[in-house]
């Protein structure tokens, strides 16, 4: 598990990646949901997104998702079965004790495994995803006091902990500084036992955030995309963007303003030196990595030539025309029969 942005599209890839290797080494990760994107590398919610919905939401493809899961405790001689969501960070503790008595039916032990960032990366981080994917537009103060709450993770870890006790519970600290090998797949791997050096990796960042001047421009854009397409769009530029970085440079980062960044640390300093001392042996939790070399505060984006606003604005009225031509295309071949290509 892992709230957003703490390096769960990268492990859920590798997992997916290497399902047969980890097979031999003891470990489960089943196919309940369609990983085809995630071994290829795309951003992926992880074989568990329909287990960790299924009580949320109850829609019939989450319940059949969660009734192959139990199939796969019952039936699969692994030692292990794996299944691993990001969602399951917003589980309520009814859920999970639903899903343990249903997983201690089948003979078997639930432990979890919770990522969790410090709260100024996190906060930065998960603001450039709802840019990049979820049409943002506002400022990042605004955005950090909408969702303050989800970012105090002292009551769901309190939670986590006490339905499944200390010892089936292990918490990591999504800092580079304290992984395993400063990796987070190696880090993964020391919590399962295993030693993924022989295993094999993506040679690219998956789910990266983007540099300070391509969120400029996706927080324009977010101003004329509309609901349909907001998705197909925004994958469409981190395409491009992806291919104009194969050969990076030091990049230009959005951080946050020292003021904001004081805010944020005095919010929650006290529950974080609960978590330290409770969960982490007293580790620190709190620190950052430090500011970027190059950055730039998230409200002082760099401004837009209105050339490349023209040419955004252009690209978004090409999009827009090309998918209405594809639906007319695909009502057509709908009333005369004709298959498609």
């Amino acid at each position: 598990m892992g709230g957003p942005k703490t390096g769960t599209s990268a492990i859920q890839a590798f997992l997916a990646k290497n399902r047969r290797k980890l097979e031999q080494d003891g470990v489960v990760y089943p196919a309940i949901e369609n990983l085809a994107a995630a071994e290829t590398g795309g951003v992926t919610s992880g074989n568990g997104i329909g287990v960790a919905l299924a009580f949320q939401q109850g829609e019939s493809q989450q319940l059949e998702a969660y009734r192959s899961y139990l199939k796969e405790l019952k039936s699969s001689p692994a030692p292990a079965v794996l299944i691993s969501s990001e969602h399951f960070a917003y589980a309520k503790k009814e859920h999970l004790e639903s899903i343990k008595a249903d997983v201690e039916a089948t003979g078997r032990r639930l432990k979890l495994i919770l990522y969790i960032r410090p709260q100024i990366e996190s906060v930065i981080s998960f603001y450039a995803q709802r840019i990049k994917r979820h049409s943002e537009v506002g400022i990042l103060e605004r955005f950090w006091r909408e969702h303050e709450r989800a970012f105090d993770y002292l009551p769901r870890i309190t939670q986590y902990a006490d339905v499944v006790s200390l010892e089936n519970f292990t918490l990591r600290n999504y800092l580079r500084e304290s992984l395993v090998e400063k990796d987070v797949i190696s880090d993964f791997g020391s919590v399962l036992g295993i030693d993924f050096t022989s295993y094999e990796r993506f040679s690219y960042e998956i789910n990266p955030t983007p540099n300070a001047y391509d969120l400029a421009l996706l927080r324009y854009l977010n101003r004329f995309k509309t609901e349909e397409h907001k998705f197909a769009i925004s994958d469409a530029f981190m395409r491009i963007m992806a291919q104009e970085q194969q050969a990076k440079q030091k990049e230009l980062k959005m951080w946050v303003s020292d003021v904001l960044e004081a805010k944020i640390s005095a919010h929650y300093k006290e529950a974080n030196e609960k978590i330290s001392k409770n969960y982490l042996n007293n580790a620190p939790f709190a620190a950052d990595s430090g500011k970027p070399d190059q950055f730039v505060e998230a409200d002082r984006l760099p401004n837009l030539g209105p050339m490349i606003k023209g040419v955004a604005k252009l690209y978004l009225s090409m999009f827009n025309t090309i998918s209405k031509q594809q639906r007319d295309i695909d009502e057509l071949q709908r009333h005369s029969g004709i298959p498609k290509n």
